[in-house]
């Protein structure tokens, strides 16, 4: 009912904000809600409800949301997200709209789309590493910014020419820079440590980039 409501009033945009808002919460630790919304032509009116009101913040901050519960530990939505185009949505989103929800939610969605090896690729290619680098110098202090930054990096540099790119973009010292500003949280730590293990495999010249700057002191 909740996407049908979604497809015959897409023009209504506080009706559409709550379609989004609903699908992201039912969705959340919920496989069989996410295959719901797959086999019910979900995926794709979300998209389009991002396509329609590209400058409502609600709408873009609940489809995201609703995008990073659909991709959580599920391979199938992450690879029908990434071909739908809903990974160059949440990168156009996060650069539209700057607050810290839109960019919890922006940067949450692609640590989760992440997980696909052609999703890393496009992540890079359309600008998502710079968002979400950016996010994390905007929002320094944000342990969630900062959380799910670090892991989403980690998972992006699983691609060798990711690493490269990365580490051009100022990636090496935003992840000194997290594990500096954030020493008591474990999980920046660990996520942060694994960014920079998977930026320096088998990359000699962010091995020797990491060393240079101090990255085992």
């Amino acid at each position: 009912l909740v996407l049908d409501a979604l497809v015959l009033h897409m023009s209504e945009v506080h009706l559409v904000e709550y379609a989004c808002w609903a699908v992201m919460v039912l969705s959340e630790n919920n496989e069989a809600t996410q295959i719901l919304v797959l086999k019910a032509g979900g995926l794709t009116a979300i998209l389009r409800a991002m396509d329609v009101h590209v400058w409502d913040v609600p709408v873009q901050r609940f489809a995201c949301g609703a995008l990073m519960n659909l991709a959580a530990n599920n391979t199938e939505s992450q690879k029908r997200i990434g071909e739908e185009g809903g990974v160059e949505r949440v990168v156009r989103a996060m650069a539209n709209h700057q607050s810290l929800p839109m960019q919890h939610h922006g940067i949450y969605a692609l640590m989760n789309l992440a997980s696909d090896a052609d999703n890393q690729v496009k992540i890079a290619a359309i600008g998502g590493i710079e968002r979400i680098l950016a996010a994390m110098e905007s929002f320094e202090t944000d342990r969630d910014i900062q959380h799910f930054g670090t892991w989403a990096l980690g998972k992006i540099a699983d691609n060798m020419a990711n690493k490269k790119k990365m580490a051009s973009l100022g990636g090496i010292s935003r992840l000194f820079r997290a594990l500096s500003l954030h020493k008591s949280d474990r999980h920046i730590q660990h996520f942060a440590c694994a960014a920079l293990a998977s930026m320096a495999d088998k990359n000699e010249d962010n091995k020797k980039q990491i060393l240079e700057a101090g990255g085992l002191e």
